[in-house]
């Protein structure tokens, strides 16, 4: 099993994409690994991005893949990994994948700051 340095190192590089590093950690259930990369992209502390993949609804996790830049493929990921731990009691998947997609630029650009902004005062997102 590959470190989270070494998968970070591998997207640093361009041998894997972000959505394939989040695949990988995700069908392995490791949501520490996965928050620490969240930390890597947006400086969103391990424990916030933790709270956003174990929330009770699926909003917060979209948003923050959202601003991470994922694509459905990395957030469809988070979806199975979430279900698998039966944390997900939302809409079915289809319409998931589809209100991803639609969550505009400029929403993602103010997310990630309030995103940050939040980090940096202790307040826990979602």
């Amino acid at each position: 099993m590959r470190t989270v340095d070494e998968i970070a190192d591998d997207i640093s590089l361009g041998i894997i994409r972000l959505d394939e590093a989040v695949a990988e950690l995700a069908d392995a259930n490791r949501v520490d690994d996965l928050a620490e990369l969240v930390e890597r992209r947006i400086s969103l502390p391990r424990g916030d991005a933790v709270a956003c993949f174990c929330a009770r609804t699926e909003l917060p996790v979209a948003l923050m893949c959202r601003a991470l830049g994922m694509t459905l493929n990395g957030y469809s990921a988070i979806l199975r990994m979430r279900r698998r731990a039966h944390l997900s009691t939302e809409a079915v998947p289809a319409a998931l994948l589809s209100a991803y997609s639609g969550v505009p630029r400029p929403t993602l650009e103010e997310l990630q700051g309030r995103l940050m902004t939040a980090s940096e005062s202790g307040d826990q997102p979602g």
